[in-house]
């Protein structure tokens, strides 16, 4: 996500939405990104409620800043909270190697025992 101008925050939660790493960090980046992962969560069952898949990726727009939850491999969901003025094609881009690398991580460490 460094590519990518006016992100200030990313996030990755575990299938209960606990976060597992925040950047920067602090406990106040905890909370918000739980809060964000509950979002992913909520999202989540309303799109099985409507028999349309899976979710792959959130973006919202408020009117301060911009939020992307995008689901990942074994469970994670990555959480990336931006300036209003980002560029979200590239956010989405960006985030979709993240992700992809991610999964290429753990499938290695998996594969390592």
């Amino acid at each position: 996500m460094g590519q990518v101008q006016d992100v200030t925050d990313v996030w990755l939660a575990d299938g209960s939405g606990e976060v597992q790493v925040a950047l920067p960090g602090g406990a106040e980046s905890e909370l918000q990104g739980a809060m964000a992962g509950a979002l992913a969560g909520a999202v989540q069952q309303a799109v099985e409620h409507l028999a349309i898949g899976s979710v792959q990726q959130i973006i919202v727009e408020a009117a301060d800043g911009t939020l992307l939850v995008a689901t990942g491999a074994q469970g994670l969901t990555m959480i990336v909270r931006a300036r209003h003025s980002v560029n979200l094609g590239l956010l989405r881009l960006e985030a979709r190697k993240a992700r992809e690398r991610l999964a290429q991580f753990r499938a290695s460490e998996v594969a390592a025992g």
